[in-house]
């Protein structure tokens, strides 16, 4: 599962985890990824926000009832990932070195495309 890959990546970068759902937060924890668990509409998550506790937001969820948590992490300016793409992507970069990176002037880009 190249999901658990990323988020392995974002585990071994520092990052931890808290899932919404019981059954998310076992998944993880059986593949070795240490997540906690915490209510969705629990007055708890809304304070890390506030108190920058959260890094960063995943949510993959797809029901309107969960949007109070997107909604949460916009208020308080903690990035929101919304879509697995963007957490593989980010899985992947945090496994570059600076060696990986190529970096030129701007010039050499060539934007006439």
């Amino acid at each position: 599962m190249e999901h658990l890959r990323a988020l392995r990546n974002l585990s071994s970068g520092g990052f931890r985890f808290s899932a919404t759902n019981a059954e998310v937060a076992a998944v993880l924890e059986d593949n070795g990824i240490a997540c906690g668990h915490v209510e969705a509409d629990d007055a708890a998550l809304r304070h890390e926000l506030a108190e920058k506790k959260v890094g960063m937001m995943l949510d993959l969820s797809r029901t309107p009832t969960d949007a109070h948590i997107r909604r949460a992490s916009i208020e308080f300016n903690v990035p929101l990932f919304t879509d697995m793409q963007q957490i593989k992507m980010l899985g992947k970069a945090l496994e570059l070195d600076m060696e990986d990176l190529l970096i030129q002037p701007y010039s050499d880009y060539d934007f006439s495309r």
